[in-house]
């Protein structure tokens, strides 16, 4: 009995002084640094873990029924809604392509500009605004599934974000690409870009009136207001309509632009066929740990589509899937061994050229995976021990926030018969608090903004590199090179000291399919190298 006395005893000491918790994010407290916390805190704070688990499936029973509609304040999600809408309002539509819960640069553009009040405000008066969502944890309605999936298929979309001006009718005219910008920057490069509508339908409207070659001519004005690859998507009915009247094709772009159209349906059909292929057959076996599973996979749609993955593609697919395997299970010795026996296999191989690099990005995955899990395991250890604490020591529910079982704890008084508190003068205190506050915020605000702007930078480079023309499949590890040529960015082999093109940058593909960039050509600004894209 004394000892479960003394043992209580103990615990309240432990909860009073000792334990600590983080910035509470349960209590909706914006505290900067560590806070103490009282048992009742503290046990409130198990209580709110358990009720983040509840509320968002409460949440989702209430606003399950607009979901289908709705996305954030002012954006639709119905594509047939927003083009009624639009039609009877006589606006544009402005549809956004996202990755909501996994992009970062779509995150970026909507927290920055699409988002604020400014930006909203504008649209209001100038488009019916569309989220095209394409998450990787969140769930959207089947029906919503399969209407999103149709528009990237039909409307050519395989970069996020992507925004895409269209006219009621659903057709688009302009994309607005995303960089570092304010939203009145923005609303004035949207402004310009709903100039190109107005030189199309002028071109159009022109054309109606005449026949045959003029016909044709006019068409073409039309088309060549917008962006080729908008128009190769887009408007394969108008190029059609242009070779019918121009059958001796007398004007070139028509044909240039039906060729470059087939040869983006063709890689669309096989982007859609292979993106298929790995998310609903090869990703289970992946996360199942399933390497010999995996692999079968990977000959098999290899055998039944050789003009899609050749021998060699497969052979790399194999390898980089095991990789991943033994990356998931942070098992380093197996991704060592893994790398070391493929590139004594394939000594051919490019990804023999670099096996060190190999290697250092796998340990490198391996390490912040390991990281990532300790500190969660960690957060969760310590609320554990509160939970053991309040229930075997203190005998009280953990998911039901009490009073102090003694007044003796409490850090205030509760009789007349207590001490006084005598006021203190805490001018000092205050005047160190805030001063120290400012400065850690002020350094915290200072490496997100870096970090804002890197990351930026990271996302235009890799845009840069999957919109140029490639023309092999890239080796996880090995470096290349990015060119600017009179048919558009080019990625190749060749070094720059044996090719005398324009060098943007030197490049290496990681593990994730990301490129980081190794240096820079001379004399290149990135900054306007964005811009002009």
């Amino acid at each position: 009995m004394q000892n479960s006395k003394a043992m209580k005893g103990f615990a309240h000491q432990i909860l009073r002084v000792s334990l600590w918790r983080f910035p509470s994010g349960s209590h909706g407290k914006a505290n900067i640094g560590w806070q103490k916390s009282t048992e009742n805190e503290l046990c409130g704070d198990i209580k709110n873990d358990f009720m983040k688990f509840l509320l968002p499936l409460l949440s989702s029973v209430i606003v399950w029924s607009s979901s289908s509609l709705y996305a954030a304040e002012g954006w639709l999600t119905n594509f047939e809604t927003a083009k009624k809408d639009a039609v009877r309002e006589k606006k544009e539509l402005l549809l956004e392509f996202t990755g909501s819960d996994w992009c970062m640069p779509c995150k970026i553009l909507h927290d920055t500009i699409l988002s604020k009040d400014v930006f909203l405000e504008y649209a209001k008066s100038h488009f019916v605004l569309v989220e095209l969502d394409y998450p990787t944890k969140k769930k959207l309605d089947d029906e919503l599934v399969k209407q999103n999936a149709a528009l990237q298929q039909e409307m050519k979309v395989f970069s996020y974000p992507t925004v895409l001006l269209c006219d009621e009718s659903g057709k688009p005219y302009a994309s607005s690409p995303f960089r570092r910008q304010t939203p009145e920057d923005y609303i004035v490069k949207l402004e310009e870009l709903r100039k190109v509508r107005t030189a199309r339908d002028t071109a159009f409207s022109a054309a109606v009136q005449a026949n045959g070659l003029e016909k044709a001519q006019l068409l073409v004005k039309g088309l060549q207001c917008m962006d080729s690859k908008i128009v190769e998507a887009n408007y394969s009915d108008v190029l059609q309509q242009i070779a019918q009247l121009d059958p001796e094709h007398t004007i070139t772009y028509a044909k240039e632009r039906l060729a470059e159209a087939a040869k983006m349906k063709q890689q669309a059909a096989t982007g859609l066929l292979l993106g298929t292929f790995m998310k609903e057959t090869l990703d289970p076996l992946v996360n199942q740990g399933n390497i010999a599973g995996a692999e079968q996979a990977i000959d098999t749609f290899q055998e039944k589509n050789p003009t899609i993955m050749t021998a060699a593609t497969a052979k790399s697919m194999k390898f980089r899937t095991v990789l991943s395997v033994h990356i998931r299970a942070l098992d380093e010795e197996a991704a060592m061994a893994h790398i070391k026996k493929f590139v004594e296999a394939n000594p051919n191989d490019a990804a023999a050229k670099n096996p060190e690099g190999l290697m250092a990005m796998a340990k490198k995955l391996i390490q912040k995976k390991k990281d990532d899990a300790n500190k969660e395991a960690a957060e969760w250890s310590a609320k554990l021990a509160v939970h053991l604490i309040c229930v075997y020591a203190l005998n009280m529910d953990p998911f039901t926030i009490e009073k102090p079982t003694s007044a003796a704890f409490l850090p205030y008084p509760v009789s007349s018969l207590s001490p006084p508190i005598v006021p203190q003068d805490l001018s000092s205190f205050k005047s160190r608090g805030i001063s120290e506050v400012e400065r850690e915020l002020q350094e915290k605000l200072r490496e997100i903004r870096e970090q804002y702007i890197a990351t930026i930078d990271h996302y235009n480079w890799n845009k840069l590199v999957y919109e140029a023309l490639i023309q092999f499949e890239p080796v996880v590890g090995q470096c290349y090179y990015l060119y600017r040529t009179r048919r558009g960015n080019l990625l190749s082999m060749i070094s720059p000291d044996q090719w005398p093109q324009r060098h943007l940058a030197t490049l290496r593909l990681q593990v994730d399919r990301q490129w980081n960039v190794e240096s820079i050509g001379e004399g290149i600004d990135p900054l306007e190298l964005f811009q002009s894209k």
